[in-house]
């Protein structure tokens, strides 16, 4: 936030507190504190224990300036003009006490951004083919040209955060407690395990979310809010997709529009193209079919690796591929949240 809209802001604080606020500029600004608390406890990984203080801290601030706004304070001690002054006075240290603390928290808030940083890793593809690549939890993501991400080298905290520019297909690792979240320039994307197709393409200035697997919460972000309040935060209205529906948001008009996908949309998506192993470890087998088939397949038994196999692969269903494969291997395998787990005693060198 720069000087100028931290001025307004100021102005608009004074008259809050000072009950002269209109019903819209009162909505405004209780709807920009309570974002203070979202942002602060979901969008960064911070100390756990600094993380829980700051959110103490601002709960307290909240509770406090609510009871003592103007007026509040003028209904309480309008008996007597010494009473009044001392609530004035109260209210103006409060106004005082916000102002530190923004600005405690505004510097807090970028210097847990530039350490935090420090731990990310940043990527981008530049290649004229889609790039693979491989997140901490064991997700998966599939970058097209010119795609670029940026991801933490090992996950902490309560959520799994990146950022994300271009067209990606991720298949999300299943965790329930933690929480996945893609970061955009004007939509985030929430999951817990799934698989999903993303575009957010800003020369075209739309944001495109697809649903293979799983269900996705898709949030706009500050780019929908116009004007003077672009410091503000949206009101986090969530859009829900579930298997085999998009969303696009045309960043240019502020509309996020819902829809079906055609029946067959994911099988067209699949690269037709010829397989060919002569004696090849089974690992190397698995990720030509994870990347032609953009989903994960996991070996339940690390001795699976140590398999070879002469086959030839084209057009056959993943399924039907992973059947030979355990057939020739004596294995079997299962499916689990559009994923595959392959499991048996392994391969004697």
């Amino acid at each position: 936030m720069n000087l100028n809209e931290q001025e307004r802001l100021a102005k608009l604080l004074k008259k809050y507190l000072a009950g002269k606020a209109t019903p819209e500029e009162e909505s405004y600004i209780t709807e920009w504190y309570n974002q203070l608390n979202f942002e602060q406890s979901s969008s960064f990984n911070k100390d756990e224990d600094m993380e829980n203080q700051k959110l103490n801290n601002w709960i307290e601030l909240n509770s406090r300036i609510q009871k003592t706004s103007y007026r509040g304070v003028r209904n309480k001690f309008k008996s007597t003009q010494k009473k009044r002054r001392k609530a004035l006075a109260w209210v103006g240290a409060m106004l005082v006490f916000f102002c530190i603390a923004y600005q405690w928290y505004t510097v807090s808030y970028l210097t847990d951004l530039s350490k935090s940083s420090l731990a990310y890793v940043s990527q981008q593809n530049k290649t004229t083919s889609t790039l693979r690549v491989t997140l901490s939890d064991g997700t998966l993501v599939w970058l097209e040209p010119l795609a670029e991400i940026k991801y933490p080298k090992r996950f902490k905290g309560a959520s799994r955060n990146i950022m994300l520019n271009g067209k990606a297909f991720l298949d999300v690792a299943r965790d329930p407690q933690h929480p996945f979240l893609v970061k955009g320039e004007a939509v985030d994307v929430q999951v817990l395990g799934t698989s999903f197709e993303v575009d957010f393409n800003s020369k075209k200035q739309e944001a495109s979310v697809l649903v293979r697997s799983g269900e996705v919460a898709v949030t706009p972000t500050k780019q929908s809010l116009p004007g003077f309040f672009n410091f503000l935060e949206p009101t986090k209205e969530k859009t829900y997709l579930l298997p085999n529906e998009s969303s696009r948001l045309n960043t240019k008009s502020k509309n996020l529009l819902k829809s079906k996908l055609a029946a067959d949309y994911w099988t067209k998506q699949i690269i037709k193209s010829q397989l060919i192993f002569k004696e090849t470890p089974l690992a190397e087998i698995i990720t030509k079919l994870e990347d032609q088939h953009k989903v994960a397949i996991r070996m339940q038994n690390p001795q699976l690796k140590s398999c070879t196999l002469t086959a030839y692969f084209y057009d056959q269903p993943l399924e039907v591929k992973l059947e030979m494969i355990c057939k020739s291997i004596g294995a079997n395998y299962k499916a689990d949240h559009d994923k595959f787990i392959i499991f048996g005693n392994g391969c004697s060198l």
